[in-house]
């Protein structure tokens, strides 16, 4: 019985302190080609709004000369 008690704290004490593997990349899992899409619609969304953006205060200052 001491055996069996001292051979559960040993496995115990094994797995406490055994190391964590490192976490995968999302990039290389299952998922990792949606999350690439997702990322160049991101950049995409990200570029429209800044050419948006761009535009917006173009007109702006095109309004200001005119009335001013």
């Amino acid at each position: 019985m001491r055996v069996v008690i001292i051979l559960f704290v040993l496995l115990l004490l094994a797995w406490k302190f055994w190391p964590e593997p490192e976490p995968m990349a999302v990039e290389d899992t299952v998922i990792g080609e949606p999350v690439k899409r997702l990322q160049e619609a991101q950049q995409f969304e990200d570029q429209v709004l800044e050419e948006a953006e761009a535009r917006k205060q173009r007109l702006e200052a095109a309004i200001d000369d005119d009335s001013g």
